[in-house]
């Protein structure tokens, strides 16, 4: 997973977002790094411990966002800020690092374009599946012209066994309308005793 602190990447695009992640740690150095810490204070030089402490926050925030955003669903995390604090009291040090950042879902432009044209097949097909059932059902003029359809019948006898004749009725009226049969009027009293 790709985590930067820009709001964008190059060579992708953006193509969902979700609401940003936050990660919270705070860390205590305890006497020992604090009094090893102290020395380098005193006698000048970096502090390993604390760089130690530090790199290893930021590790687990960055690790704490990523899995965040992965559960979103998300496969970068853009706009990353990390903002780190002291506090200090009674003679111990303890740093507060807080994090925030923005999960989103990246596609390069050849991704983008091979969903796009997946979409337009599914949609063409479902056009076409769409026009071969009104084609079929073209010189239906009757409700058992309807329950003749395999799956419209199975629908029927669940809604009839749940809720009755009038829940039927009023599907099979909705699947005429789709069917484009718009002369057929369907009432309780047309839906047959067995079917």
């Amino acid at each position: 997973m790709i985590l930067t602190t820009t709001d964008s990447v190059d060579g992708y695009t953006i193509v969902r977002y979700f609401p940003p992640v936050v990660a919270n740690l705070v860390a205590g150095t305890g006497a020992l790094g604090d009094l090893v810490a102290s020395f380098s204070d005193v006698f000048g030089g970096r502090s390993e411990t604390y760089q130690r402490y530090f790199t290893d926050m930021y590790a687990e925030a960055v690790k704490e966002l990523e899995h965040k955003a992965k559960i979103l669903g998300a496969n970068c995390v853009v706009g990353a800020r990390f903002d780190l604090d002291q506090i200090s009291g009674k003679g111990m040090q303890m740093f507060m690092l807080n994090a925030i950042a923005t999960p989103v879902v990246i596609k390069t432009p050849s991704e983008i374009a091979d969903a796009a044209e997946a979409k337009a097949r599914e949609t063409a097909q479902l056009e076409l599946d769409k026009a071969e059932r009104r084609e079929r059902f073209a010189n239906v003029e009757s409700v058992l012209g309807l329950l003749s359809d395999p799956e419209m019948a199975e629908q029927a006898r669940s809604l009839r066994r749940t809720y009755g004749r009038g829940v039927v009725a009023s599907y099979l009226q909705q699947k005429a309308s789709e069917l484009g049969l718009e002369g057929m009027e369907i009432s309780e009293d047309d839906i047959p005793e067995t079917f």
